[in-house]
């Protein structure tokens, strides 16, 4: 390699480290900034990094690499020789050269793509964008717990224009093999599809009936809609999620709802078999008769002591009502970025023996 291609390539490797888009989230650098009052760390740090040490562990040429640059600055010792020495060379200094930005609209300029071989690593990643003309900030790569490449990568790009001209686009790896291309929100939105249907697990029964379960709350008489999406996590939250491992991340436990708890004693009751479906607030009932029976119960018992301030109503589904409630909730979750309410399928067994 060539001494001016071995310094362009330590510019941009160098650059990209404290670029927007990587510092903001590079937790190492972020911590090591906070040490000087100037936000200046040791050049030598950098030797540290594989990308920069595969190329040179060389401080002198590090240093005339980066004296041109506007996205670093460098703070030479006082009084120093020319050309430095090596114990110069040790105390050179750098920073990022303009602060954040304080709002951060990367969200909006990032895309998910699918669809890669597993073999792949970063650097044949980034050149495949580059022959696409594809201008590209930073490259994401989603990895199993065992570090191995899942196929998949977040994509960062300049502007939100560009990011939505990329996801038009049709990009193959290969000629028989197209990539997936989805926004930011849209695989949040699918993913969140796939763990409702997780935890939307199939009948123990063939339900012929199905029953919509309605909560009003007293203090102000209005009917409280069962299909309120449960409130979205922080965009900070988000942003971590979808930087990061998202198939395997860690799901939290929730709090049971007034509505759940209502229809568990209800259902602890009863004497046949249903089940809950809490993503739907509807019980699948597996005899009319017994649905029949359910309602009337609700009917006459509207309230328990353990929820005081909600009532409940119920009725019979038809056959379409049921599409149109299992449509309208696919709609909703892809129609906003909050999350569907969650909670699975809860069997409950009390057949007459």
């Amino acid at each position: 390699m060539s001494q001016d291609n071995l310094k362009t390539k330590l510019k941009d490797q160098i650059e990209f480290y404290f670029s927007d888009a990587n510092f903001r989230r590079d937790k190492f650098l972020l911590a090591e900034t906070k040490k000087d009052p100037e936000g200046y760390i040791p050049l030598k740090v950098l030797t540290t990094f594989k990308r920069v040490s595969n190329l040179t562990s060389d401080l002198s040429i590090i240093s005339e690499a980066l004296k041109d640059s506007d996205i670093v600055s460098l703070k030479l010792p006082e009084s120093s020789s020319s050309p430095l020495s090596p114990q110069e060379l040790e105390l050179i200094k750098i920073k990022k050269a303009q602060p954040l930005p304080e709002q951060d609209d990367s969200p909006n300029r990032t895309l998910y793509i699918k669809g890669f071989p597993e073999t792949l690593s970063l650097d044949e990643i980034i050149s495949f964008f580059k022959k696409q003309n594809i201008n590209v900030l930073v490259v994401r790569m989603n990895r199993a717990q065992n570090k191995n490449f899942k196929g998949s990568c977040w994509l960062e790009l300049k502007t939100p224009e560009e990011a939505q001209v990329v996801r038009q686009q049709t990009l193959k790896w290969d000629d028989s093999t197209p990539l997936s291309i989805l926004t930011r929100e849209e695989k949040f939105a699918e993913k969140e599809a796939k763990q409702a249907a997780k935890k939307r697990k199939e009948p123990t029964f063939t339900p012929n009936v199905v029953v919509k379960v309605i909560e009003t709350k007293k203090s102000d008489g209005e009917e409280k809609p069962s299909e309120t999406p449960k409130e979205e996590k922080s965009k900070e939250e988000g942003a971590e999620a979808a930087e990061g491992d998202t198939e395997n991340g860690h799901e939290e436990k929730e709090k049971e709802t007034d509505l759940s708890k209502y229809v568990h004693e209800v259902l602890s009751k009863s004497d046949f078999k249903a089940e809950y479906n809490e993503l739907e607030d509807a019980v699948e009932c597996s005899e009319p008769a017994h649905a029949t029976q359910l309602v009337k119960y609700i009917s006459e018992n509207p309230s328990i002591e353990s929820v005081s301030s909600s009532t409940f109503t119920a009725r019979i589904l038809s056959g379409d009502e049921e599409a149109e409630e299992e449509e309208e909730m696919i709609k909703r979750a892809i129609r906003t970025k909050n999350k569907p309410k969650h909670g699975e399928t809860i069997t409950k067994r009390f057949c007459n023996e």
